[in-house]
């Protein structure tokens, strides 16, 4: 570019001093032309020049972009990174939470149930006395109703109900009903496991009692529940528990409620006879002859039968 200036300068002198000749107007046309070539080429240069630069700063550009991009994401990737953090230590924290909850349930559970009762020496149950044989009649059902009547004995006091004897007969009838339709077996001897059978379908709209079938049972649990207000349900085999109003023959198993201790006795609603509703039996008699029916070892491996009584309490929804 320089060349060509020192070039075309001294022929633009030469032209303006000595005139123009048609070779001269020639040279002028030219130089103009090249001079016109050069404004177009610097135009063109600093256009290329204003590209490149513009370029330059877009890869720049470009290049923070990138680079904010980057931190941005790495940002991003530390709040990820200390979220899952937070929520795992969240989790840990909740688990531990959630264990020691139920460590310290656990362990009141197990303080409440370990909790010893302070068991006066004497504890009677207002239970009100119904016998399974109505108006002395011992005839069938009423023979075989001494499970009936032993839980509708216990079942009465713990609801707060007083029947008359129609309206008592008619719960035993409707039991009979539930065996014979519902459970289908036969009603005759009834485990405790049976037993437990007909008192959830006798209270299905409403269960008011709770239950517990505690095995292998001591005089000091009898009286512990006694204590609480809890009438107990004991399965017996008839044949050496002393009771002269027991036949030769019959029954040879039988339930009835323990509702009161005292001394070496177990005061109970004999539910066999007809007007004992303070029916007295040595504890160790008692005690000794506690036995399940179980119909696989009836009737004369009756001593293989499991130690095994029942006990109901109130429901905890129901008002005491």
């Amino acid at each position: 570019m320089k060349k060509l200036l020192v070039i075309i300068l001294p022929l633009f002198i030469l032209t303006s001093c000595f005139g123009e000749s048609e070779k001269d107007q020639k040279i002028t046309q030219l130089n103009q032309e090249l001079i016109q070539q050069y404004e177009e080429i610097k135009e063109l240069k600093d256009k290329i020049e204003t590209k490149e630069t513009i370029r330059k700063f877009q890869q720049i550009a470009e290049k923070k972009k990138i680079k904010i991009l980057e931190w941005q994401l790495e940002k991003a990737e530390d709040t990820i990174d200390t979220l899952k953090t937070q929520r795992k230590n969240l989790i840990l924290k909740k688990h531990f939470q959630q264990k020691e909850i139920e460590e310290t349930i656990a362990k009141e559970e197990e303080e409440e149930k370990n909790k010893k009762i302070e068991i006066p020496e004497e504890k009677i149950l207002d239970i009100k006395f119904y016998s399974q044989a109505i108006k002395w009649d011992f005839s069938d059902p009423y023979q075989n109703f001494c499970e009936e009547a032993s839980f509708l004995n216990w079942y009465y006091y713990l609801t707060w109900q007083e029947p008359d004897l129609k309206e008592y007969n008619e719960d035993l009838l409707k039991i009979k009903k539930i065996e014979d339709l519902v459970l289908e077996w036969w009603y005759k001897h009834t485990s405790l496991q049976d037993t437990l059978e007909f008192i959830i379908a006798f209270q299905w709209e409403e269960q008011k009692v709770v239950w517990e079938i505690i095995d292998d049972p001591t005089i000091d649990i009898i009286r512990e529940n006694i204590a609480k207000w809890n009438p107990v349900i004991v399965p017996i085999y008839w044949k050496w528990v002393d009771n002269n109003y027991f036949l030769g023959w019959w029954p040879v198993y039988h339930n009835l409620v323990i509702k009161w201790y005292k001394d070496d006795i177990f005061v109970t609603n004999e539910v066999w006879v007809s007007r004992w509703d303070w029916y007295m039996y040595r504890r160790k008699v008692l005690m000794d002859n506690i036995f399940n029916f179980d119909e696989d070892l009836y009737p004369d491996r009756f001593k293989e039968w499991k130690k095994q009584i029942l006990v109901l309490s109130k429901a905890e929804n129901e008002d005491t």
